[in-house]
């Protein structure tokens, strides 16, 4: 292989890392080389690598998404990033490089997603176009791929907005618009609330089915917690977790994540989850409320009439938090009508902390 300078990759930054993709479909992998640029903070370009064989082994061509220099000496940015993944967005059985980026566009447009493909006919790299996010963001985390049906795939990734909040972002490849899209914005604010989360719980395949799920708050009607230190109630959520469909809709399967503290989550134990997915009493849905003196020890869960009145139902079962270590919670709970209480150890949840 011929040796080739640090400056053939970026004009202005130091390699990052490789990556060997198929992106031109012939069956060979080509060599993706990441470069971190100098010019704006996280950002990165990439080179694409096509070795061919000569008598001197090997000339290697070269497609740089950083534009050069021009003509009056100031360097240009082209297609740039923060996290990259490659992935076939329209099922052709090629993959797409597909990317974030997140504070380098202009003010009004601070955070987008892109992807595009190599034409190997015209021998450059076409582009899919880009799409905006959620700008209320600080940093994208890297990737998923979650695959579609009829061989086509869609990338998700998580967004931390402010100090604990998190989102979560899809982005596929409308093949009757060209374009692509992202189902989870809300198209008239251009916020995504629908995936929002006030801690960082961070999408992951929940289920064990192979498929990424997307954790979102589950804000319970009339819930009154209070905190310690404080001395008025506060509302008290649950995670749940749905299942992307193929219209892009979540779907719902669980709520049942609970928040203790920082890097305190638990999941409730599964008899209690029994009732926390199918509550009885006047309503279908669930609240919790606790006392002052309690500080958030002793969490009382009810039913919840939203039919008639949104009132608090019968009660369904406490569960009182007694100790606290480093790894897991010792717990007492009861349900209502078995006349008796138990005690089980809650061990806490390391996959949905945050990566940092």
């Amino acid at each position: 292989w011929r040796q080739l300078p640090t400056e053939a990759f970026s004009i202005n930054g130091y390699l990052d890392s490789f990556d060997f993709i198929d992106m031109d479909g012939d069956g060979t992998e080509e060599i993706i080389v990441s470069s971190r640029l100098f010019l704006a903070e996280g950002a990165k370009s990439f080179t694409l690598l096509f070795p061919e064989a000569d008598e001197t082994g090997g000339v290697i061509s070269r497609i740089r998404t950083q534009d050069k220099m021009d003509a009056s000496g100031q360097i240009k940015l082209g297609i740039n990033y923060t996290q990259l993944i490659f992935a076939d967005l329209d099922g052709d059985g090629v993959d797409e490089a597909c990317y974030t980026r997140l504070g380098m566009a202009d003010a009004a447009n601070n955070s987008v997603a892109g992807a595009f493909r190599y034409d190997a006919e015209s021998k450059t790299l076409e582009a899919l176009g880009e799409i905006p996010l959620d700008p209320n963001v600080s940093q994208h985390e890297q990737p998923k791929y979650l695959p579609l049906a009829g061989g086509r795939g869609a990338i998700l990734f998580d967004a931390f907005k402010g100090e604990t909040g998190v989102i979560t972002e899809l982005i596929y490849y409308d093949a009757q618009t060209r374009r692509l899209a992202a189902p989870f914005l809300d198209q008239e604010t251009g916020v995504n609330m629908a995936t929002f989360r006030a801690q960082r719980v961070l999408s992951r395949d929940f289920d064990g089915d192979g498929r990424v799920d997307v954790p979102s708050q589950y804000d319970m009607p009339g819930s009154s917690v209070y905190s310690v230190g404080s001395s008025a109630p506060t509302g008290f959520p649950l995670i749940q977790w749905s299942r992307v469909q193929a219209d892009f809709s979540l779907q719902p399967y669980t709520k049942h994540l609970l928040y203790l503290g920082p890097n305190q989550w638990v999941q409730l134990p599964e008899r209690l989850r029994d009732v926390v997915e199918n509550p009885e009493g006047l309503g279908d849905e669930l609240t919790v409320r606790g006392n002052p003196e309690d500080a958030q020890n002793t969490l009382h869960f009810y039913s919840w009439d939203q039919k008639t009145g949104h009132t608090v139902g019968k009660e369904l079962f406490w569960l009182r938090i007694v100790g606290a270590g480093q790894r897991n919670a010792l717990a007492e709970y009861e349900i209502m009508g078995e006349g008796r209480q138990r005690r089980l150890r809650l061990d806490f949840l390391e996959t949905v902390r945050t990566s940092a």
